[in-house]
């Protein structure tokens, strides 16, 4: 997967059934959002992130 594709809403919820089994406090689905959420949260102020996440949740257009 590319981190530019988007995620299918079955590919997010078998993420979340997956995590559900684990000790883990929170989950990350897809490359790009782990990617976002290891590095630009922890290197840009929150403002800037929030904004850069807005950004890309916000819908394309259709091609």
């Amino acid at each position: 997967m590319r981190l530019d594709q988007r995620r299918t809403p079955e590919q997010v919820v078998a993420t979340a059934f997956r995590a559900l089994g684990t000790r883990k406090s929170s989950v990350v689905d897809g490359r790009r959002n782990a990617l976002l959420a290891r590095v630009f949260s922890r290197r840009l102020p929150e403002s800037l992130t929030l904004s850069l996440a807005r950004h890309l949740a916000r819908p394309r257009p259709a091609a």
